[in-house]
Parts: C-alpha cells; structure tokens; sequence
C-alpha cells in the first residue's frame, strides 16, 4: 500500500517537473530561455545513463524510480528559482536578460 502511494507521490512529482519544464522553454526568451535548458540537459544525461546500465546490467539500477525523482526534485527547484528570479526583475523592471540585444529604452534623456 506504502509502496504505490510513493510511486504515485514520484509520477506526480515528474509530471509537474515536465510540465514546469515545458512551459518554461515554451514563454521564455533569450538568457531565460538558455538557464531554463540546463536541468532539462542534466536529466536527459542521466535518463541515458540510467537506460544504458540496465541495458548492460539489468539489476544495476534497481532503485531507478527514486533516481528519477531526485533528479526531477533538483530541476524542479532550480525552475523554481528561475520562475521568482524572473518575476522579480520583470517586476523591477531589471529584465536584461530577456534579450541581450535589446539595450533597452533608450528614451531617457
């Protein structure tokens, strides 16, 4: 009973993970978009590694499922961190990374 209560706690957890993952590469531009692709790199480089080590040793990663949720916990956080990081310069008007090319307003004189 324990056990199908985490492993669906672990599924959700992922989903959300993807789905964050989705939108951000989805909305953002420029920089943004850039620092939104590193945990989406970091988790295809260990779903390969993990599917690599089973095809070679089937019992070498028994304890895949709770890999996969760490890994999504950490891109998770680090999504988070990007989504308030985000917020607080739109909010502050401090938004440079959006779009290096754009110097942005030029119209104070």
């Amino acid at each position: 009973m324990a056990a199908s209560g985490l492993a669906g706690f672990a599924g959700g957890f992922i989903v959300m993970y993807l789905l964050c993952q989705v939108s951000a590469l989805r909305r953002w531009e420029g920089w943004w978009w850039t620092s939104a692709l590193l945990p989406a790199s970091v988790i295809s480089l260990i779903a390969a590694k993990i599917i690599y080590e089973i095809g070679v040793d089937i019992d070498s990663h028994a304890l895949w499922p709770l890999e996969a949720l760490l890994w999504s916990a950490g891109g998770l956080g680090f999504l988070s961190a990007l989504y308030l990081a985000k917020g607080v310069a739109e909010l502050t008007g401090a938004d440079a990374l959006a779009d290096p090319a754009d110097p942005g307003d030029s119209s104070q004189e």
